[in-house]
């Protein structure tokens, strides 16, 4: 098991900072020095809620779809084979950011475990209390801090004793981001790490990207990973730097491929029953992306040189709706950061063009 290191990026080329995400027992609970918060959800594009499922997965079989067919808030909907008793429960905070809300989950039948409580909306709460029927919730699970996964969990514990299991928020800055800084992790948890809760055992997984204190959690019985903002049914998480990064991103991605796993649940949206092809898909699209950044940015800075933030955003994006552009161009910002540590752009203040090695492979490739 190692503990949770990693470079972070921020805004400013100049600037590198080096970071733990290691958590502190009780008290402060807050992260080391030197690391910047930030980030949201995934926005969602579409129907009244805001969620559009738009799957490229596998159809669930009979049984999966007649479990998982419909999220309900509020109800206690069981997934997965049963080896394990896993339920999930909807929350309340449907919304653009959030699609049909987040999804709460709740682990065996006589010592329980939470996964995200999500927001501090007492009425959720007090409907996961009412599932517990009296027995004991002993694990608080915290996938990240972001607002609509981690404020829940204080209410839990104040009401249950629950140990609570998860990575410290970043260290707050103006305007960057959206961790709840009331999270306090009852000890200091890495990276591997297998918690015993009886009937079942969950693995800590770190993978930073959508934001830097990002756990996935495997519930090694079942196979099912639970993965947050991580992977998400039908949509992709946006990655907001400071706090998001595409390098971490898709190299935690790569990382799930090595594990065996037979579902993703989700923190917003459906079970997903073929992971490896959910994955890939990610991944792929993730790189498409990237393909398509390179080649506007070649294209316009050909033409005019130094290409800003906001002028590359539309050329990349062309295929989402406008008023997503505002969240596109720092999922832009993410790719652009990510190019720039591999060699392929250079930042002058603010304005992007083709570093000059890409810039010749490039006309070399249109001179072929």
């Amino acid at each position: 098991m190692r503990a949770c290191n990693f470079k972070r990026r921020t805004l400013y080329p100049e600037m590198t900072l080096k970071s733990s995400v290691a958590l502190r027992p009780g008290g402060g609970g807050r992260a080391s020095a030197g690391r910047v918060a930030g980030g949201s959800d995934a926005v969602f594009a579409g129907r009244q809620t805001g969620y559009h499922a738009r799957s490229r997965y596998r159809p669930l079989a009979a049984n999966e779809a007649r479990l998982m067919s419909d999220l309900k808030v509020g109800e206690a909907q069981p997934i997965g084979s049963g080896r394990v008793q896993v339920r999930r429960v909807l929350a309340r905070n449907a919304s653009l950011m959030t699609g049909p809300g987040t999804n709460s989950y709740l682990l065996g039948t006589e010592r329980v475990a939470i996964i995200d409580p999500g927001p501090a909306d007492t009425l959720h709460i007090e409907t996961l209390l009412a599932i517990l029927d009296g027995r004991p919730l002993e694990w608080i699970f915290v996938t990240h801090t972001h607002g609509d996964h981690a404020p829940g969990s204080a209410m839990l514990q104040a009401r249950t004793g629950a140990q609570m299991i998860g990575l410290a928020p970043p260290l707050p800055m103006s305007g960057m981001g959206d961790h709840d800084q009331t999270f306090v992790p009852t000890r200091l948890y890495l990276d591997g790490e297998r918690i015993d809760c009886g009937e079942f055992r969950v693995r800590l997984i770190h993978t930073p990207g959508h934001a830097s204190n990002h756990l996935c959690l495997l519930l090694e019985e079942e196979g099912m990973l639970f993965t947050g903002d991580h992977v998400l049914e039908g949509t992709t998480p946006v990655i907001l730097p400071p706090d998001g990064n595409m390098t971490h991103y898709l190299e935690s991605l790569r990382r799930l491929q090595s594990l065996p796993l037979r579902a993703l649940a989700p923190g917003h949206g459906k079970v997903m029953t073929d992971p490896p092809t959910a994955i890939e898909t990610l991944i792929r699209h993730r790189l498409r992306r990237e393909k398509k950044v390179v080649t506007v940015l070649s294209s316009m800075s050909r033409l005019g040189g130094e290409v800003a933030l906001e002028t590359l955003t539309p050329g990349v994006y062309d295929d989402v709706p406008a008023h997503l552009l505002p969240w596109a161009q720092r999922t832009l910002l993410a790719h652009l950061l990510k190019l720039e540590e591999d060699g392929s752009v250079v930042n002058s203040e603010g304005r992007w063009h083709m570093s000059p090695a890409a810039a010749l492979q490039d006309a070399t490739k249109d001179d072929s």
